[in-house]
């Protein structure tokens, strides 16, 4: 689905081509996601999850971190600048209340054989973590708590997802870079 949606929009995509492409039958399809739609979710976690495991595999701390994860969004919105804005609008449609996680095993397969399988994170958690660790680093000092800071830089993150398809990639990659060092007065 991930692939499909950098050249076309959801509704263009069937559930069949979608089954047929994994080598899954239309039920088989159905009976992990009731609709097409719901596959969206998980692109998303996936993605999340990557970004995860490749900041913890890294050793990335603070405002290293949180730059990885500027920097992955860039290069996810200039690969597929339609396929960021169906990702956003499904995201920001979502329920509050609703926590959506992936299987021991999805964690375990998207991490790599071998290697160690992290508890998930929302963005949120994250981008709260790698502050809390720019903080005690004296990489930063803001006013505003960790909390505030991190919905801040989600919606610097969701926001460029809306707006990306504006400039050519190392533009936005920089520019993103840049809004975070400016939402954290460095």
């Amino acid at each position: 689905l991930s692939a499909r949606l950098v050249d076309r929009p959801i509704a263009e995509i069937t559930a069949d081509e979608l089954a047929e492409e994994v080598g899954v039958s239309r039920v088989t399809f159905f009976n992990y996601f009731p609709a097409k739609e719901a596959a969206l979710e998980m692109v998303l976690l996936v993605w999340l999850y990557e970004r995860q495991c490749e900041i913890e595999s890294r050793r990335r701390r603070g405002l290293a971190a949180l730059d990885a994860i500027f920097r992955a969004m860039g290069a996810f919105v200039h690969e597929g600048p339609q396929r960021a804005r169906q990702l956003v609008a499904w995201f920001v449609a979502m329920p509050v209340e609703r926590a959506p996680t992936l299987t021991r095993a999805e964690r375990e397969a998207i991490a790599g054989e071998g290697a160690p399988a992290p508890a998930q994170r929302s963005l949120g958690e994250m981008l709260q973590q790698h502050l809390r660790e720019a903080r005690e680093a004296g990489e930063v000092e803001v006013a505003s708590s960790d909390y505030e800071m991190a919905h801040l830089l989600g919606a610097l993150v969701v926001g460029g997802c809306l707006i990306g398809h504006s400039r050519p990639r190392q533009d936005w990659e920089r520019l993103y870079r840049h809004h975070l060092r400016q939402a954290l007065g460095l």
